[in-house]
C-alpha cells in the first residue's frame, strides 16, 4: 500500500474544498427560513387570538346593549298602547313613584333617609310618554343597607332602572348617588 503524501499547500486546499462541501450540504437558509415563518405564524396567531376575544366581548356587549333596547322599546308599546286607550292601571302614574321611594327607608331603615329630587322629566316628542327621573343621595350610609334600598325600590316600583351611581367612601360610611329613571304617561 502506497501512502500519498500531500503537501502542505494541497492539504490546505482539500480541507477548504472538504469545509465548503460541508457548508454546502448544511441547509442554513432553509433553517432560518423555516424560524422566520414559525415566528411569523406564532405572532399572526397571538394577534388572531387577541382579535377573537375583542370580537366576542364586544358582541357581547352588544348582545346586553340590545336586550336593554328592547325592554325599554316593549316598555314604550305598552305605554303608547295604554295611552291610546285612555284606560290606565295606575301603574304609571307620577305619584306612585315618589310616594313608594320615600316608603322604602322604612322597610330598610338606613341610618339618615334618602333626599330625593326629581328632575324635569325628558319627554318623547309628540307622545304622552315622558321618562321620569329622581336623583337620590345617600350620605353616611352602610354600602349594603343602600344596596338594598336600590334593590327595594326596584322591587316596589316596577319597570325602575338605575341610569347612574356613584360610590365615594366616607369616614363613617359612603356617599351614594343614585339616579333611577322609569317611562311614565304624561300627566
Amino acid at each position: 500500500m502506497k501512502k500519498s503524501t500531500l503537501t502542505p499547500a494541497e492539504a490546505r486546499d482539500v480541507q477548504m474544498y472538504a469545509a465548503a462541501a460541508a457548508r454546502r450540504n448544511r441547509p442554513t437558509a432553509l433553517l432560518v427560513t423555516c424560524g422566520v415563518l414559525l415566528v411569523a405564524a406564532i405572532i399572526f396567531a397571538i394577534a388572531s387570538l387577541v382579535q377573537s376575544g375583542a370580537a366576542r366581548l364586544s358582541v357581547h356587549r352588544l348582545a346586553n346593549e340590545r336586550a336593554g333596547v328592547t325592554a325599554v322599546a316593549d316598555e314604550i308599546i305598552a305605554l303608547r298602547e295604554e295611552a291610546s286607550e285612555g284606560q290606565s292601571d295606575g301603574r304609571y302614574k307620577r305619584e306612585l313613584q315618589l310616594s313608594k321611594l320615600e316608603a322604602i327607608n322604612q322597610q330598610v331603615r338606613l341610618p339618615t333617609a334618602p333626599t330625593l329630587s326629581e328632575q324635569r322629566p325628558t319627554r318623547t316628542i309628540g307622545s304622552s310618554i315622558e321618562k321620569r327621573r329622581v336623583d337620590i343621595t345617600m350620605d353616611n350610609a352602610p354600602l349594603d343597607a343602600a344596596l338594598e334600598w336600590i334593590n327595594a325600590a326596584q322591587r316596589a316600583i316596577p319597570d325602575l332602572f338605575v341610569s347612574a351611581i356613584e360610590l365615594r367612601p366616607r369616614p363613617n360610611g359612603w356617599l351614594i348617588r343614585v339616579q333611577v329613571a322609569r317611562w311614565e304617561l304624561r300627566s
